[in-house]
């Protein structure tokens, strides 16, 4: 122990005089008191490296003042040395309880003396380094919050969360640290319809979540951009397959809800089942349909090997879509049981129109879960089928790119064959219909219009699909069973001509798609509001019904073009688009 100062207290001057020459002999300063309340005076004016304290002293015995000591020491370490004739164990051991660390007996011995202040010396080391080790550790700990939570703050950003409080959507997130291994994205897309996305990432914490980015970076850019479910899942898995470690892979369960085409797509791999909730009223449940996955997770497979094939669902206003992660179903109450499916479906078949399926499951998962602590992160997304919403004004969420477009200008686009089958004309032509700014405020109906003309072109025209056959809920299934089996073998083409012209009130763009089908009769068609059929091919007048599932994309695009009009034989539907220069269509 370096020099300094020695408290030492003690009511018989005779031992204090002895036990200060010999203190002061080893190098020290010595500070006198002859009872317990100078000692602890004098500890509070020197502040001493250690304390020499006898145990019956007037005023104040040594027990108190070593007590008093500690609690005014806080993290300050001060050796206190109980000075003793006391024999009895339990008197010994009640100098240690009080706070001493070590007593010295009398009469006193030099040498032990020595032996006790160099091992006080040596605790006093030792807790001065294990309390720095300590500060170090929490000021590492501190700054690796700080971190986290700027990291944090940032992915949120990146990731565009703030879609997250669409009005059709209700989600829980609760992450079991900071960071988290799930995933929760939402965007709307250029052809008016919303995607979304539940992840769950192997792991917890910081390392599970290191894919999240990558995966928000591609997943919002491709939905942009207009590319499909399927091309998005593709290279969301392709892009997490070349960052993510062996062992390491994202579950995942995509969505499109698609309100104007009547239909939701999915693309599900790894995750819980997905739920459809139909026919919720306020007075009674409807029905739970379960989605299994039928896909392997992101990051596994190879480009080559992974399988983007989607699966279609009908919907109509008022119904719900769930997706969750595996910690909601794999919660466990003090037991050990976990939640599981069953009471999930239990949960869910107790939801009502005017109640939400996130609220309902939280509720019966806390009931279930009880006081046991989070041991999983848990994710819920329940979107709710909502027509205002789906086709209304979305582009003002879409990121604006800047350009400016000559006053006139046309273009051709050919796709032929093979190339029919996962082609994407809005993720082509949206960055072109972007560089002209009336345009770019009207990227939503334009993207209906477009997406609803090729598939026409394609699916009535080359694939000869008669519209009809969606009429009911196993039709329109067996319809797209049906065009995914056309498609894997299809030839044909579809032509895409595109004008635009400056007007002195805004911008005329013409469309026109020419497909290398039979055609139909359009001139026996009557295209009035009240019998208006699906285009390319639907010569069924009755589809005034609202209740089909087929005629909506006629009459939608009668609502946002000025001039609707077939030829050639019915192979060619031509529209005209007006976006005027303050904003909104005129068609």
């Amino acid at each position: 122990m370096s020099a300094g100062p020695i408290l030492v207290a003690d009511d018989n001057p005779v031992d204090r005089r002895i036990l200060a020459r010999f203190v002061g002999g080893e190098g020290y300063d010595v500070v006198e008191a002859s009872d317990g309340v100078e000692a602890l005076e004098r500890f509070e004016e020197t502040r001493p490296q250690a304390v020499l304290l006898d145990a019956l002293m007037p005023r104040m015995d040594g027990f108190e003042v070593a007590r008093q000591i500690k609690a005014t020491s806080g993290d300050h370490f001060v050796p206190i040395i109980f000075l003793t004739a006391l024999t009895q164990a339990e008197e010994l051991a009640r100098c240690l309880s009080a706070g001493g660390d070590d007593f010295l007996s009398k009469p006193y011995n030099r040498i032990i003396l020595k032996a006790k202040l160099d091992a006080a010396q040596r605790q006093r080391t030792l807790h001065d380094a294990v309390t720095s080790q300590r500060d170090e550790i929490e000021r590492n700990r501190r700054q690796m919050v700080r971190d986290q939570q700027t990291a944090k703050l940032t992915f949120d950003r990146i990731a565009h969360r703030e879609y997250l409080s669409l009005p059709c959507l209700r989600y829980l997130s609760s992450p079991l640290a900071l960071f988290d291994g799930d995933v929760l994205l939402a965007a709307p897309t250029p052809r008016g319809s919303l995607v979304v996305l539940v992840g769950d990432f192997t792991g917890h914490g910081l390392t599970a979540s290191v894919g999240a980015l990558p995966l928000a970076e591609s997943f919002y850019s491709l939905t942009a951009r207009g590319y499909g479910l399927g091309t998005i899942a593709k290279e969301c898995n392709r892009r997490l397959s070349e960052i993510l470690s062996p062992g390491t892979f994202c579950c995942a369960a995509f969505a499109e809800l698609n309100l104007h085409r009547g239909h939701i797509e999915l693309w599900l791999g790894g995750l819980p089942p997905a739920y459809v909730l139909t026919g919720l009223t306020t007075d009674a449940a409807g029905h739970v349909k379960s989605l299994p996955a039928q896909h392997m997770p992101l990051g596994i497979l190879s480009p080559e090997q992974f399988d983007a094939k989607t699966q279609t669902l009908n919907v109509e206003n008022g119904d719900r879509l769930v997706m969750l992660s595996d910690g909601v179903i794999e919660s466990s109450d003090a037991a050990g049981e976990q939640f599981g499916e069953d009471r999930l479906l239990q949960a869910l078949r107790a939801v009502r129109s005017d109640t939400s399926s996130v609220d309902t499951v939280v509720d019966a998962l806390s009931s279930f879960v009880g006081s046991r602590e989070q041991v999983d992160d848990l994710t819920m997304l329940e979107v709710t089928v909502d027509s205002d919403f789906v086709v209304g004004d979305l582009q003002a969420k879409l990121d604006a790119e800047p350009g400016v477009a000559p006053e006139r200008w046309s273009m051709r686009y050919s796709v032929e064959d093979a190339a029919l089958a996962n082609f994407e004309p809005m993720a082509v032509l949206a960055p072109i219909l972007r560089g002209v700014p009336e345009l770019r405020r009207e990227m939503t109906n334009l993207g209906l219009v477009v997406t609803e003309l090729f598939a026409n072109a394609l699916d009535h025209g080359v694939l000869g699909l008669d519209s009809a056959a969606k009429n009911d809920p196993a039709g329109f299934m067996a319809y797209f069973t049906e065009r995914q089996q056309r498609l894997q073998s299809v030839q044909g083409r579809v032509e895409i001509d595109l004008s635009c012209a400056r007007e002195n009130t805004g911008v005329e763009l013409c469309l026109s798609f020419t497909d290398s089908g039979a055609g139909f009769d359009y001139e026996a068609v009557s295209f009035s509001e009240r019998d208006a059929g699906e285009t390319g091919g639907e010569n069924d007048s009755d589809t005034n019904n609202d209740t089909l599932l087929h005629g909506r994309g006629l009459r939608l695009m009668r609502q946002l073009c000025s001039t609707l009009e077939h030829s050639n034989g019915g192979r060619t539907t031509r529209v005209v688009f007006h976006a005027s220069r303050t904003g909104g269509s005129d068609g």
